[in-house]
C-alpha cells in the first residue's frame, strides 16, 4: 500500500471517529495556556484554562459544534426493500426439471514405455 493511502486511511478513520474536535480542542487549551500564562502565574493559567468555566471562542465553537453532531441523525432514512410480496394469495410450487445427463466419454490413458525414449538426434 503506498504511503499516501495510508495517510489518508489514518485521517479519514480519525475523521470519522472525532478525533478532529479533540485537535482542536488541544489548539485552544495551548492557545488559552500560553495566553494567560503571560498575564498571570502558570499555576492560574492552568487552573483557569482547565477548569471549564474561562472558555475561549475556539472552546464554545468546538463544544458548538460536538453538539451539532450528536443532534444530526446517524443515517438518513433508508426505505425497507420488501422482498417477498406480502398481497400475494396462492404459492406454486413446481418440481425442478430433470437436468440432461452429463456422460463424459471415456478418458482413454495410454501406458508409457517402461524405458525412456531415446534423446533427439543432436546437429
Amino acid at each position: 500500500m503506498p504511503l499516501a493511502a495510508r495517510y489518508l486511511a489514518v485521517v479519514l478513520l480519525s475523521l470519522s471517529l472525532g478525533l478532529h474536535w479533540t485537535v482542536v480542542q488541544s489548539v485552544a487549551w495551548a492557545g488559552m495556556l500560553v495566553t494567560r500564562a503571560h498575564a498571570d502565574s502558570l499555576s492560574t493559567a492552568i487552573r483557569t484554562t482547565f477548569d471549564g468555566q474561562h472558555p475561549c471562542t475556539l472552546c464554545k465553537a468546538v463544544a458548538a459544534g460536538k453538539a451539532a453532531e450528536k443532534q444530526a441523525p446517524a443515517s438518513q432514512f433508508v426505505p425497507k426493500l420488501d422482498l417477498c410480496n406480502a398481497t400475494a394469495t396462492e404459492i406454486s410450487i413446481r418440481a425442478p426439471v430433470a437436468a440432461p445427463s452429463l456422460r463424459a466419454e471415456p478418458i482413454v490413458v495410454s501406458r508409457l514405455p517402461d524405458s525412456p525414449l531415446p534423446p533427439p538426434p543432436c546437429c
